[in-house]
């Protein structure tokens, strides 16, 4: 157990279970028949889990990020009012992926297609999500990249989803592509609803 807790070896993340075998038999810790899965097994029976780890942001908590997160709270708030509705919006970068080899048809009736394992990674695109959580309603976007234009696109979308909505107050995260503005290469978004962004 003292080997897993100790610094990792150079080169890896953190000790993989092979070069804990390793280790351990190196040492004389164990016999030289221990498997992967007695090492696993081990850890497990003492909850054990070095592969994990807990992260967390703690920011500056001055007094402009407690206004702003009490802000967020307030809005939450509020009860729903389909005139002035509260949407969550966030984006995920997604990997795509291509076959490497050909699939294979079925080769007759209650048959499966077959596909090999092995991928080729074919570019990236990005997803904007808007939640409504009051109703839970949303909207999906996929783009290119995240950027300014996708993002405004997004809001433009929103703002013609929600035609009831005279304001929209849209909480996000503070990334740098969420601007306020919508670029003049896009336009104007077609109706006059506010969108006020906490």
């Amino acid at each position: 157990m003292a080997t897993v807790f100790s610094a990792r070896p150079w080169g890896f993340y953190r000790w993989p279970l092979d070069l804990i075998v390793e280790q351990a038999q190196k040492r004389e810790m164990v016999d030289d028949t221990i498997s992967r899965e007695s090492i696993w097994t081990i850890l497990k029976e003492h909850d054990l889990k070095p592969w994990q780890e807990k992260m967390w942001c703690s920011g500056d908590l001055n007094e402009e990020h407690i206004r702003r997160m009490e802000d967020v709270l307030d809005a939450y708030q509020r009860p729903y009012n389909e005139a002035f509705l509260v949407v969550c919006s966030d984006e995920k970068p997604v990997a795509l992926f291509a076959d490497a080899t050909p699939r294979l048809p079925p080769r007759g009736p209650g048959e499966v297609m077959i596909n090999d394992y092995e991928y080729l990674l074919a570019g990236s695109a990005n997803v904007f999500c808007a939640v409504e959580p009051e109703m839970g309603q949303r909207i999906n976007k996929a783009t290119n990249c995240r950027d300014g234009l996708g993002f405004s696109s997004v809001r433009t979308e929103l703002a013609a989803y929600c035609p009831a909505a005279t304001k929209i107050v849209l909480v996000m995260d503070n990334i740098s592509t969420h601007s306020c503005e919508i670029p003049a290469a896009y336009g104007r978004r077609p109706r006059q609803a506010d969108i006020e962004s906490l």
